[in-house]
């Protein structure tokens, strides 16, 4: 397993990989999205097992925004072709990634993993990676049940939470932290619509799937990601 950087030929290494889990429109429309990643000092890295390219990663370095004096890398995109998707090429992986820490000298290696790439969680926790954040997404089809999506998040969901939503009015948008609908209830009255509940929250010492799970059976997440740090 080798992690190479690449210069050339990016689209079509992406859409090799991307091609083997996506349509052929959702592959580009996503190959425009990683391009304008790569385009803000971000890298590309194929994941080399042998002489096969199995993925790949965009890599950015980037300055710890408590502390600027503590740089880190942060891997947000991380893609494998569908049958190499398996524990023993993640803890290859995982591995790999470790190293990078070497490589650019840096004090951390922040990792974030969305529901596409959950199978490396376990492998990554393995080589020393740790999970200091989950992050859940849920989308709002009405405004008026609001309510009983902040109920059902004080239900699943630690105590440790940080509630935010985001809200829309003629094209435009907002987000407001909040812990209560009440205290968003003017702008609704203005005409912004709630869309979207973001929590953040840091995941107790129980099993993470098992955190995730119960929150499930109570209020099905639209999307979550798992934030690593090593």
């Amino acid at each position: 397993m080798e992690l190479i950087l690449v210069e050339e030929n990016k689209d079509n290494i992406m859409r090799s990989v991307l091609q083997t889990f996506f349509s052929i429109t959702e592959t580009n429309e996503l190959i425009d999205t990683l391009n304008l990643d790569l385009a803000d000092e971000s890298e590309l890295y194929t994941i080399n097992f042998g002489n096969e390219i199995i993925g790949f990663i965009i890599l950015s370095p980037i300055a710890e925004i408590n502390n600027p004096l503590i740089n880190l890398i942060s891997i947000e995109d991380i893609y494998v072709k569908i049958n190499h998707q398996n524990n023993i090429i993640a803890k290859m992986i995982a591995l790999e990634i470790k190293k990078l820490s070497i490589k650019y000298d840096v004090d951390q290696i922040e990792l974030i993993i969305s529901q596409t790439n959950k199978w490396l969680s376990n492998s990554l926790s393995d080589v020393g990676f740790i999970c200091s954040e989950i992050k859940l997404e849920k989308f709002l089809p009405k405004s008026n049940n609001l309510n009983d999506v902040l109920e059902l998040i004080k239900d699943c969901t630690p105590l440790n939470r940080i509630v935010q939503v985001m809200m829309e009015k003629e094209d435009e948008y907002a987000t407001d932290f909040i812990t209560t609908s009440n205290e968003i209830q003017p702008l609704i009255k203005l005409g912004w619509v709630p869309i979207m509940i973001l929590v953040t929250y840091e995941p107790e010492k129980e099993n993470i799937d098992e955190t995730i799970e119960k929150s499930n059976q109570l209020l099905n997440w639209d999307d979550y990601s798992l934030v690593y740090y090593g």
